[in-house]
């Protein structure tokens, strides 16, 4: 029975709606030209301005990093950052969690869910992350803010909230495997936006130095990692009870 009920539960959440959209960075319209585009989410050197990173957006210059390029700066698996195949499909983005004394500046990734958050849902988020190679400061801080409004960067350069969804896993330093960070959040309602990326000062930002065999030049201590793979799924989609209510299962012979 329990076996049986795993598989509906299984079943059911894979075809639960993904509150993300564009959740593994797949959807892209790519630019006239490569030749003046270096991962920009928009590209500001085409006349008129052209998004290339569909439902997405970024705080500070995130990174676009996919399969499509035909140069090695922003190109999957091999880029400016070092190589990594995606998680998933032949995109994913980067960004910088921490810039070393010099800055205090941190890049983000967000957008706008498909339809806001309900109150007193429970909503959980999985996606994953890997660290670049050529990059020697590994970071425990690469969270997820949930907001009913679009967040506003302080004059530092990075974002000041307490997200609702945090990395539970220690240092982030695997530069050949994707790590999961996942968690779950009960709304208050209204929350319309998702970010991701570091809320801390770089004073507040636990930091440890993996080297890297392939520095750049100068080897900065910065902290720079992937993202692919990004799912938001209501809870009350997959739940057991909805289960037990909606299916009738019986096992036979009784054991």
């Amino acid at each position: 029975m329990l076996i049986i009920a795993c598989t509906f539960l299984l079943k059911n959440f894979i075809y639960s709606q993904n509150l993300i959209r564009n959740g593994s960075f797949e959807n892209i319209s790519p630019p006239a030209t490569w030749n003046n585009w270096g991962g920009e989410f928009i590209s500001y050197s085409q006349t008129p301005i052209h998004r290339v990173l569909l439902d997405w957006d970024e705080f500070n210059s995130a990174d676009l990093l996919t399969g499509t390029c035909t140069h090695t700066y922003s190109g999957t698996p091999m880029n400016l950052f070092g190589y990594s195949p995606p998680e998933n499909g032949s995109n994913y983005v980067g960004i910088m969690t921490f810039g070393g004394s010099s800055t205090e500046v941190k890049e983000y990734i967000y957008q706008q869910l498909t339809s806001p958050l309900q109150a007193g849902k429970v909503y959980c988020l999985n996606y994953y992350v890997s660290k670049s190679d050529r990059t020697s400061i590994a970071t425990k801080n690469l969270d997820a803010f949930f907001s009913i409004n679009l967040p506003i960067i302080n004059s530092n350069g990075y974002l000041i909230v307490t997200p609702q969804i945090s990395n539970q896993s220690g240092f982030i330093s695997d530069t050949t495997n994707w790590i999961l960070i996942q968690g779950c959040y009960t709304a208050i309602g209204g929350e319309q936006y998702l970010t991701i990326g570091n809320f801390n000062s770089n004073i507040s930002t636990d930091t440890l130095f993996s080297g890297t065999i392939y520095p750049f030049t100068g080897n900065p201590p910065i902290a720079y990692y992937y993202i692919d793979d990004i799912t938001l799924i209501d809870q009350s989609t997959v739940g057991i009870n909805e289960l037990i209510g909606s299916s009738s299962v019986n096992v036979y012979p009784n054991p």
